[in-house]
């Protein structure tokens, strides 16, 4: 005996439908695998194929046409949406990124701010949510992060070779016409040889991180 599925249109053997959801709405397991992988890959939890039908797909249920990484990425996603906002707290190492709650590391380590990741063991900071920084404290780590970061916009800037405006610091960049510009604060100089050349202390004072693009 055949069957129908209406995702792929074709027909097949009963014993090769899967039954999705409790209002009897079945597909083909190859169809029901498929649209699983999509779903998790987008980090949503698998929903019936059903157009229209919001019911969730069972884990218990699809156990046995998942990966062991499908049903440990659904076990997550469960956990993750059961538990509020204000309660998720993210391993900062990239290679983890494991979810847990700021209760279950209430007393994790008896140390001030460091807590340890139960997944990868990796220590950070419960403040401000970044690998632990030893002797440092979280705003002075803050600060360090962000003059690297702006060493690094830095080096962009001179690379492209964008050019401060003397007039109101900020930056700009000539797409096309002649060498003479003018910012938009009014003020006229030679993008070669009249601007600034980019320099840290003014980019963070003057611009908060603005880039301006004139086309003159």
């Amino acid at each position: 005996m055949e069957e129908t599925c209406y995702i792929c249109f074709d027909d097949i053997d009963a014993y090769l439908m899967f039954l999705a959801c409790a209002q009897g709405h079945r597909f083909c397991l190859t169809c029901v695998k498929a649209h699983i992988e999509v779903k998790l890959r987008d980090r949503k939890i698998p929903t019936c194929p059903q157009y229209r039908c919001n019911s969730q797909l069972s884990i218990d249920v699809c156990g046995e046409i998942l990966t062991e990484k499908q049903s440990l990425m659904w076990k997550l996603m469960i956990r993750e949406v059961s538990m509020p906002h204000s309660q998720r707290v993210y391993c900062p190492y990239q290679k983890c990124s494991y979810l847990m709650s700021k209760t279950e590391l209430s007393s994790s380590f008896a140390e001030t701010g460091r807590r340890r990741c139960f997944s990868c063991g990796g220590d950070f900071c419960i403040n401000c949510k970044v690998p632990w920084h030893s002797m440092l404290s979280c705003s002075f780590y803050k600060m360090l992060q962000i003059e690297n970061d702006d060493a690094k916009l830095k080096s962009i800037a001179n690379h492209k070779r964008w050019r401060q405006c003397d007039n109101c610091q900020h930056m700009v960049e000539r797409s096309s016409g002649c060498d003479r510009i003018t910012c938009r604060c009014g003020y006229s100089f030679s993008y070669t040889s009249g601007a600034k050349p980019i320099r840290l202390t003014e980019f963070n004072e003057g611009l908060g991180g603005e880039i301006i693009a004139l086309i003159v």
